[in-house]
């Protein structure tokens, strides 16, 4: 605008110049018959020039202008554009600010549960170990007791399998043997389970036919005396065969010494 302004004072100016230039040439030509003329065809062509030189000063003025007024618009929409940004950049750090949050509530979050599991373990693990201490102390021997698997020997010799030093019995005389051989079947029974780890109440033979005599009904009587039979016939054949045994070691014996007992 500025620039056309001036533009159009200098076009201004030139014409004020060039008309007393003219005022001032016609009066010493006036004044001065010997001056300078002009034809009318020199004069027209200077006043062609001198319209066509406003012409393209007032088009050009005009092409200021409008490169003035789109340069405002430029002006106009760059602004905007950067309005624009800097509201996007404000909303950008609004949700980094909530995303930071976000992380910061999320890692409080998980350091509280941590430590809760922390907790949790600790206190499920003394709970533990006090409930296996109080077992421990309650129940000091475990419930199912394992049986010493032993080798009993025809002599009397208790064999451990458990790699210990074996444990000798007292060696037993024929006279031994051959009662305990004529004792009733259940108190075999009694002695070998006794020897096997179970401790049971020793029965005679009085108080074993005392037993017989008590009332009994006929099934009863009919199984046992079944049973009675079949176990005999077992019996007969164990001591017929730990009878020959005893025989060996005895002779075995007689050939190598005796080792002391405590």
């Amino acid at each position: 605008m500025k620039e056309a302004a001036r533009a159009v004072e200098a076009v201004a100016l030139a014409e004020i110049k060039a008309l007393s230039s003219h005022e001032n040439s016609s009066e010493k030509c006036s004044q001065k018959p010997e001056g300078v003329t002009l034809t009318f065809e020199e004069y027209s062509s200077l006043t062609c020039k001198a319209r066509e030189a406003e012409e393209l000063s007032k088009t050009k003025v005009v092409d200021a202008m409008l490169q003035v007024d789109e340069a405002n618009v430029s002006n106009m929409e760059v602004l905007k554009k950067v309005e624009e940004a800097t509201e996007e950049i404000k909303t950008s750090k609004k949700a980094l600010e909530e995303a930071l949050n976000r992380v910061e509530a999320a890692n409080k979050g998980k350091l509280a549960v941590e430590e809760a599991l922390r907790k949790w373990r600790s206190e499920h693990g003394q709970k533990r170990r006090s409930i296996n201490n109080s077992a421990k102390f309650k129940n000091p021997h475990p419930s199912h007791h394992r049986r010493d698997s032993r080798l009993l020997d025809v002599n009397g010799l208790n064999l451990v399998s458990d790699g210990s030093v074996p444990v000798l019995k007292p060696t037993l005389s024929i006279g031994q043997i051959l009662s305990r051989k004529l004792h009733l079947p259940e108190e075999f029974e009694t002695e070998t389970m006794a020897d096997n780890g179970t401790v049971k109440r020793k029965v005679s033979l009085g108080q074993m036919l005392g037993k017989q005599n008590v009332d009994v009904p006929p099934s009863w009587k009919a199984d046992k005396e079944n049973c009675q039979k079949q176990f005999s016939g077992k019996r007969k054949k164990f001591g017929f065969a730990r009878f020959s045994l005893l025989l060996t070691k005895q002779s075995k014996k007689k050939k190598k010494p005796t080792p002391n007992l405590r």
